[in-house]
């Protein structure tokens, strides 16, 4: 068995970093093998993580939606609203957004209900239409 050399100033980190260094009896093979380890495993973009926002509404949800359900109703029925209007508070809006096409794929985008005078739902509007994030 080979005696590997010790310094005494050496820290035990730098003397494994010579013993490996020894090793390798190939340093550009040890140098693209350190790049290959330090690169990880996206070579051509970094990782986006899924953003995804807002209530979820399935279709069938809004089978069941129908003039004359009061407020406490549509929010047993859809959950809280996005957002209430505090100088329209007959008016809710639900939005759905996700940057992942096969996450959900048959939910509902957007909804809005507007209640009557009684607090009754009186209309409502759905789209399709993806929801669009301005990127700075």
């Amino acid at each position: 068995m080979k005696m590997i050399p010790t310094c005494n100033s050496a820290t035990p980190f730098i003397q494994s970093l010579k013993q490996l260094g020894k090793s390798f009896k190939h340093p550009i093979l040890a140098i693209g093998f350190s790049a290959a380890i330090l690169s990880g495993c996206s070579w051509l973009e970094p990782y986006k993580a899924t953003l995804t926002q807002g209530t979820i509404i399935p279709p069938e949800s809004i089978e069941l939606l129908q003039e004359g359900l009061t407020k406490d109703q549509a929010r047993q029925l859809f959950g809280p609203p996005l957002g209430e209007d505090p100088f329209n508070p007959n008016h809710w809006d639900y939005a759905f957004y996700t940057t992942d096409d096969s996450f959900h794929p048959n939910a509902i985008k957007r909804l809005s209900i507007t209640f009557d005078k009684d607090n009754m739902i009186k209309s409502w509007t759905i789209s399709d239409k993806p929801i669009e994030i301005q990127r700075d």
